[in-house]
């Protein structure tokens, strides 16, 4: 080959190069980016969009229209840090070592914004309550910007947060000068937490009068004390008023994102740690301590890129866990060794088979401190859930509770105790116990083969449920 020819060759591949970068570039400025806003201790039933009568949260009623809403969400555990790490790791809080707040994740396991920021991301995290400071939590490994400041504390630990309209206001400082890079924006908000004073003209918002039930003072948690305040229809109006509140600062993020034209291209997702307990089986306007649908079911939004736009609703359970590996793949990422929780972004795909049934785990930790349910206890308490069955093991004693929330979505007729039925489950109360112990209760993570609802057991069970059936 002649000089000309050699010349034209290495012409045409440092054109090669040239173009392979310049579309390296573009496909990283365009490839999609991730809001993802965190609501701490906001039951999913407190919102419209999962059919409730007040007008909390219409910037999230307005995200679900052009997204899609998740049904059955169930968190790991009814604490912020843990339940949030397990959430950004799709790990359990057992095999991460983190049964409540204050245990920091240890450094090797890789997350959400470590991925993402080896994958090019800017990544930043604004936090709003203690729980996630970073030495209490070891959360900020893979951020660029890990905003936990907070006030010095004042009074009780639990009261120690960032409202939420700071919170925003340092958010939208980093968005607004980020460059042309994909972005994780990890916002959490932590109004929502006791104790619920959203000030005006939020605390007067939602405000139907006394309506009861009147507490004894006692049954209320020392950080919810409002003076002689005991009625319950004042604490439920006010923790209304911060969902409305926070509601208002989702606005202003989701805002911004249109005013920098970015809404097409990012995926904004909107969840919570965990829920709350607003009177429901005596638990009085706390979580920690309990296993029951309003300390687990929190509610989950997702709008943007790879996410039907016509507001549908997926019926499936998932998992809180379950969350990191979907994003991932929304994101077009690979997935990490060694998570438990499993990608629902087929759940919506044309075609795809229909999903295999999953099941909820989640635990509470010995907790001395918490505020008793009548009857209950401050012992360490595991649960199981699918689609239809919540069983509920606590250790001290042990104590077993079942309940077919189809016809008890209350969970209150536990079907062990039940004359009519608890003969005949007797075998299963231990079954579904070890079952239980052995799929949850290790630092390793569990027997991911020792399922606890098996096809058989709910055979069984709906086949004691059927209309006529004799248990």
């Amino acid at each position: 080959m002649n000089r000309a020819g050699r010349v034209m060759i290495g012409l045409a591949a440092a054109a090669l190069i040239s173009l392979s970068a310049g579309n390296t570039g573009c496909s990283r400025a365009t490839a999609p980016s991730l809001l993802l806003i965190t609501i701490d201790t906001l039951r999913a039933d407190h919102l419209p969009a999962y059919g409730y009568h007040r007008p909390t949260a219409p910037q999230v009623d307005a995200l679900a229209a052009r997204g899609i809403t998740m049904d059955q969400v169930v968190a790991t555990i009814p604490e912020t840090g843990p339940s949030l790490a397990a959430l950004l790791t799709g790990r359990w809080p057992a095999a991460l070592g983190m049964r409540g707040n204050g245990r920091p994740l240890e450094k090797e396991i890789p997350t959400l914004a470590t991925i993402l920021a080896g994958a090019g991301y800017d990544t930043a995290a604004f936090v709003s309550g203690f729980p996630l400071v970073a030495r209490l939590c070891g959360l900020e490994r893979g951020f660029d910007i890990y905003d936990d400041n907070m006030p010095d504390p004042r009074g009780m630990v639990a009261n120690v947060q960032r409202f939420a309209p700071h919170t925003t206001d340092a958010a939208l400082t980093w968005l607004k000068k980020k460059g042309q890079a994909p972005f994780f924006l990890w916002v959490h908000y932590y109004d929502v937490h006791g104790d619920y004073a959203p000030g005006a003209p939020y605390d007067s918002l939602f405000n139907d009068g006394p309506w009861g039930p009147r507490m004894a003072t006692a049954r209320i948690p020392a950080y919810q004390r409002h003076g002689d305040d005991t009625d319950a229809g004042g604490f439920i109006d006010r923790y209304d008023g911060e969902i409305r509140k926070v509601d208002d600062q989702v606005a202003r993020l989701l805002d911004q994102l249109g005013i920098m034209g970015l809404t097409e291209n990012t995926l904004v997702v909107i969840t919570a740690d965990h829920g709350e307990s607003l009177t429901e089986h005596g638990y009085y306007f706390d979580h920690g301590n309990e296993l029951y649908e309003p300390s687990l079911r929190v509610p989950l939004v997702m709008a943007g890129p790879g996410i039907p736009a016509d507001g549908r609703r997926i019926a499936e359970l998932a998992r809180l866990p379950d969350l990191m590996p979907t994003l991932l793949e929304l994101l077009g990422k690979p997935l990490p060794q060694g998570i438990a929780g499993v990608s629902f972004r087929d759940w919506w795909r044309p075609g795809a088979p229909p999903p295999a049934p999953r099941e909820a785990l989640s635990e509470a930790r010995f907790q001395p401190y918490r505020a008793l349910t009548p009857g209950g206890d401050v012992g360490p308490k595991l649960a199981a859930r699918d689609k239809r069955y919540t069983f509920i093991l606590r250790l001290q004693g042990p104590r077993f509770e079942l309940y077919d929330r189809l016809r008890d979505p209350g969970e209150t007729h536990n079907l062990f105790a039940d004359p009519a039925w608890g003969p005949g489950l007797a075998d299963l109360k231990t079954e579904l116990a070890a079952r239980l112990r052995r799929r949850l209760h290790t630092r390793g993570g569990g027997d991911p083969l020792a399922t606890v609802f098996t096809p058989e057991v709910r055979q069984r069970l709906d086949g004691l449920a059927a209309p006529g059936a004799s248990p």
